[in-house]
């Protein structure tokens, strides 16, 4: 998470299109999020298994 961060912070996300319309960052996909919400829960699942 902190490489993606990492990234993020720096350059990844950045949307050079210019122009009236245009935002400063890149939408994220939605199967992006979900992939990323799902990697999210299990690692808490298994922290939490450790606990």
């Amino acid at each position: 998470m902190m490489k993606r961060r990492h990234w993020i912070v720096h350059r990844a996300d950045r949307n050079t299109a210019t122009g009236r319309g245009h935002h400063a960052a890149r939408a994220l996909q939605q199967e992006t999020v979900e992939v990323w919400s799902e990697a999210l829960e299990q690692f808490g699942a298994g922290v939490l298994a450790q606990l």
